[in-house]
């Protein structure tokens, strides 16, 4: 591509849950983001993609320098500081745990992800959720142009196909799941248990949603947000309470398992509060989920004997053990999103057609205007008109044929590089053409 695509950031693989929180972006902090990265060159095409699991900021680079494996662009220079400053400078803690991905690489490892390859729960759709919203979102903000709104569509549409063409989702466990047969192996049966419900996103719906499932009841929604929370219990079924969050001391004290998934940037549950309301519960056994990134719980909360505390990395061994089920349907998958890689690539060739087009029709009329020219002195200026608009039928009916075909070409399965090279070099002058071949070089050079 003529552009230069790259990827950064961490996950679940390269960085811990307690260092992953530290570098979230939530919306004021990718709307941020945005704008400062416009401060560096506007034409910079960004998303941000941010879960539990994963933050990874996506850009297209402008091409004003080439950037192989070993070097590094000034803007890509500038857009890490950019990153290091969104969160409070902390680059040394960061630093040996980002992975970067260039050009097809970085093509791959989107649909990769979207496909469910690279989750931490393989073969999981919620992932696939989670790139369109971050899409959207960058959109709505003005920081995707013409490349990105072929990517990433290009990646969603991956994703849908390697889940509708094999069988990698099916008994797909979740950590809502993971996090309900944890609370069984606790404390037996969970029929008549009470759950209490920490926030009111899709991640605690859908682990909300599995519990039920099991016949815990009653339930409590706690939450700032009065209406989000009704929302949430009729989206149960009903038969839940709600509660404001400043009731959470209260609502705990009845609770045998509680899960949390808010936004918060600090922990909304600390060691002395917990420890304060379990006089009230005859220390009880209380069950604790945090499935937030940053987390809600305080991590030394596992230290309370009557407390069992489960976040999002200790439930991945559950999650690991239902992988092997579905491994089979790897190679199926990977040929998909290869298959699915290639077509795209080819695709993109578009971005170096474009400029055959363009020069083409730009041609074709600066003939029309020469010849024009040489006519106007010797002809009525009605018969000139009545020239100029015929000979402007007649041109745009020549290049008809070649251009539509080579749209069709375009926008079908693409062409190859020596195909593009050959009609680039057939219909561009020599400094168009070297720009041309300059770009292909480094997409080549990254495959």
């Amino acid at each position: 591509m003529p552009d230069q695509l790259v990827i950064f950031g961490l996950n679940h693989k390269t960085a811990p849950v307690d260092l992953r929180e530290r570098c979230v972006f939530d919306p004021s902090k990718t709307r941020l983001f945005f704008e400062k990265v416009k401060d560096i060159d506007s034409s910079i095409e960004n998303v941000v993609l941010s879960t539990c699991n994963r933050t990874e900021v996506y850009a297209r680079l402008p091409l004003n320098s080439r950037m192989s494996s070993q070097e590094v662009d000034p803007h890509l220079n500038r857009m890490l500081s950019v990153f290091y400053e969104t969160h409070q400078g902390q680059e040394d803690h960061f630093q040996a745990h980002l992975y970067f991905h260039r050009h097809s690489h970085a093509v791959n490892h989107l649909f990769r992800l979207a496909g469910g390859l690279d989750s931490q729960i393989l073969g999981e759709s919620q992932i696939l959720g989670q790139i369109r919203d971050a899409f959207e979102f960058a959109k709505s903000e003005g920081a995707v142009g013409r490349i990105f709104h072929k990517l990433f569509p290009a990646a969603i549409k991956t994703g849908r196909k390697v889940r509708t063409d094999t069988e990698l989702g099916e008994g797909c466990l979740t950590h809502g799941q993971a996090a309900v047969l944890t609370a069984e192996s606790e404390l037996g049966k969970l029929s008549g248990k009470h759950l209490v419900i920490v926030g009111s996103g899709k991640v605690s719906e859908l682990a909300a949603r599995t519990f039920k499932d099991r016949g815990v009841a009653p339930f409590t929604v706690v939450n700032r947000s009065a209406e989000t929370a009704q929302l949430l219990i009729e989206k149960l079924g009903g038969g839940g309470i709600y509660r404001p969050l400043d009731e959470l001391d209260s609502v705990l004290e009845a609770a045998d398992v509680v899960i949390s998934s808010t936004s918060a940037p600090d922990p909304i549950i600390s060691k002395d509060r917990l420890e304060a309301l379990l006089t009230h519960r005859q220390h009880r056994p209380l069950i604790a989920i945090d499935l937030a990134v940053p987390r809600d719980f305080d991590p030394s909360i596992s230290e309370i004997a009557s407390v069992r505390l489960f976040n999002v990395d200790s439930l991945e061994n559950i999650v690991n053990k239902n992988i092997q089920s579905r491994e089979s349907e790897i190679p199926r998958a990977e040929s998909i999103i290869q298959r699915e890689l290639r077509t795209f690539l080819s695709q993109m060739n578009w971005i170096h057609l474009d400029p055959v087009i363009r020069h083409l029709i730009d041609r074709f009329e600066q003939m029309r205007q020469e010849e024009l020219q040489n006519l106007s002195s010797t002809l009525p200026e009605e018969t000139w008109k009545l020239l100029d608009r015929f000979s402007e039928t007649m041109m745009k009916k020549f290049v008809h044929f070649p251009i539509s075909k080579l749209k069709s070409l375009r926008d079908g399965d693409g062409l190859s590089p020596t195909e593009v090279r050959f009609l680039q070099r057939l219909f561009l002058d020599g400094e168009k053409r070297s720009q041309g071949e300059d770009s292909r070089d480094q997409t080549r050079d990254s495959s």
